[in-house]
C-alpha cells in the first residue's frame, strides 16, 4: 500500500552512502532498465563539495524528465551529466513515481492521487534545504 501514499521525507543515515550505480526506474509500461515501487531516487552531479575554506555557491539545474507522467526516469545513461558539469554548474535528476502508481485516484484519503507531483515537490524541498552540501546555490 506504500506505493499509494504520499511521499515521506527520507531518513538520515550514518556514514557515506555508496551512490556509485544508478537506482530502480518506477514502474512503467516501456522498460529503460530495471524497474521496483521502491523508487524514489536523486542523482546530484557536481565537481567540487564545498570546504571550511571554500563555501561555493553554484547554480544548480534540477531536470524534472519528460514521458507524459507515463514513462522515463533518470538513468545517468539517458540523464547524465555530461554537458552540463562543464558549465560550472550542480545538476539534479530524479524520479517519480509514474502513471497508475503516481496518478491513481480514489476520491478519497486511501488513494489521494497526484502523487508523483507530491514526489517532485518533496525533491524540490530536499534540494532547496541539502544542495549548499554540493555547492548548490539553494
Amino acid at each position: 500500500i506504500i506505493h499509494i501514499q504520499p511521499p515521506q521525507p527520507v531518513d538520515k543515515w550514518e556514514g557515506v552512502y555508496d551512490a556509485t550505480k544508478d537506482g530502480s526506474l518506477c514502474l512503467q509500461p516501456r522498460m529503460f532498465g530495471n524497474s521496483s515501487e521502491d523508487c524514489l531516487i536523486l542523482n546530484i552531479y557536481t565537481t567540487k563539495l564545498p570546504t571550511s575554506e571554500n563555501a561555493c555557491k553554484r547554480p544548480v539545474i534540477v531536470h524534472i524528465h519528460a514521458g507524459g507522467y507515463f514513462i522515463g526516469g533518470s538513468i545517468s545513461t539517458q540523464m547524465g551529466p555530461n554537458y552540463f558539469l562543464d558549465q560550472d554548474i550542480v545538476l539534479v535528476t530524479f524520479n517519480y513515481r509514474l502513471a497508475s502508481m503516481g496518478f491513481l485516484s480514489t476520491g478519497d484519503e486511501h488513494a489521494p492521487g497526484n502523487n508523483g507531483l507530491r514526489d517532485q515537490v518533496e525533491l524540490l524541498k530536499w534540494v532547496k534545504h541539502n544542495i549548499e552540501r554540493f555547492c548548490g546555490d539553494p
